[in-house]
């Protein structure tokens, strides 16, 4: 009589199957990753230009201009409100506070037009790239949009100025930090260093350039399709409206802090001043700063103007506190950052492959 075969336990069992599990787990994330590691080095191209370090600061210094132009901006307002709140009361103390904050915004006024001064000069210069449209073009232009700007918030200041009259002063404060947090993030900042998309480089020309190959492409004339598009590339985009390029997002979030901030002032006069200085600051400023960044000491003038524009706004903060804050925020973001961004290049890889979106200097008319 035969002996029955041995069976191993259910407790037995269940762990050899989990063993196996766990193995054939592990054996599935090792070929996972030596696939990963095949695939990035079959579409990795070579390691992409290290950047110096001076490189980096002059990419940083942009980054902290803004973000001292916008506490320039908030500080002048808070001033505003607080030389308000000191003329409704009569006394001696308020008078010589009050003659305390004026001496403080002379000084910021000061600091500030000097470097206005300074980009006005540079931003002219002979040294600059030719602007994308010609100088009338670009004067009448602006004038238009001065006497537009002007009309408008002539008529719009009394609405403005009670547009928030149903919100408590805390929600205004934080919505107003919350957007201008979301412009200085959203801020288009390569175009700040002098770098364009080359979407929106000379988009008229560019269609009007395909448009003349194509033609000369069916007339097998190569003469006159290289004549049009020397003549295009000479064009200066046919005198029209350049397309604001600092960043859409922030400049409607920079917009939004500002309509909340003008709320709050007193006086229609008041009000039209703050707009216009923020149609300034935020809409017509980039464009300059990008002309100044393609200067070849552009790197020299941003750090002045930098310079100018912190000074400007330390003088206007209330205390020491806000100004060691102010002071650690721009070393970090023009010392600690750039450093740390040296350190990463280390680990930085370009993979090209079929996955990428084909651009239109890609693709060839047949």
């Amino acid at each position: 009589m035969s002996t029955p075969s041995s069976v191993s336990p259910p407790s037995q069992q269940r762990t050899c199957w989990r063993r196996d599990k766990n193995n054939s787990l592990a054996d599935a994330a090792k070929r996972k990753d030596e696939t990963y590691q095949s695939l990035l080095q079959e579409f990795s191209s070579t390691l992409p230009p290290k950047r110096s370090l001076t490189s980096m600061y002059r990419s940083s210094v942009t980054v902290a201009q803004e973000f001292a132009l916008t506490c320039l901006f908030l500080a002048r307002h808070r001033v505003v409100l607080w030389e308000d709140e000191l003329l409704r009361h009569n006394s001696d103390h308020q008078h010589h506070e009050l003659l305390w904050i004026q001496q403080k915004v002379n000084a910021s006024q000061l600091l500030a037009l000097l470097a206005l001064i300074l980009i006005a000069i540079f931003t002219n210069s002979r040294a600059a790239p030719p602007p994308p449209q010609t100088r009338k073009a670009k004067v009448l232009q602006r004038l238009v949009d001065a006497i537009f700007s002007a009309l408008f918030l002539r008529i719009q200041a009394s609405v403005l100025q009670t547009l928030t009259a149903s919100f408590s002063t805390d929600t205004v404060e934080r919505l107003t930090v919350a957007g201008m947090v979301i412009h200085l993030v959203t801020c288009d900042y390569a175009y700040a260093n002098g770098i364009v998309n080359p979407i929106n480089i000379n988009t008229t020309a560019d269609a009007t350039t395909v448009s003349s190959s194509v033609s000369s492409n069916k007339n097998n004339d190569d003469k006159l399709a290289t004549q049009n598009k020397n003549k295009d590339d000479n064009t200066p985009s046919n005198n029209k409206r350049p397309t604001f390029q600092g960043g859409t997002v922030s400049l409607n979030a920079a917009f939004f802090s500002t309509i909340l901030l003008a709320s709050r002032l007193s006086s229609n006069a008041q009000v039209y001043v703050f707009v216009s200085l923020a149609i300034i600051l935020f809409a017509f400023f980039p464009a300059a700063r990008h002309a100044i960044s393609q200067h070849p000491h552009g790197g020299i003038i941003h750090s002045v103007t930098t310079l100018l524009l912190a000074l400007s706004t330390a003088c206007l903060l209330q205390d020491k506190w806000e100004c060691l804050v102010f002071a650690m925020v721009l070393f970090i973001i023009c010392g600690i950052a750039p450093l740390c961004k040296l350190w990463l290049q280390q680990y930085k890889q370009a993979i090209r492959g079929p996955w990428e979106v084909v651009t239109v200097a890609d693709m060839m008319l047949d």
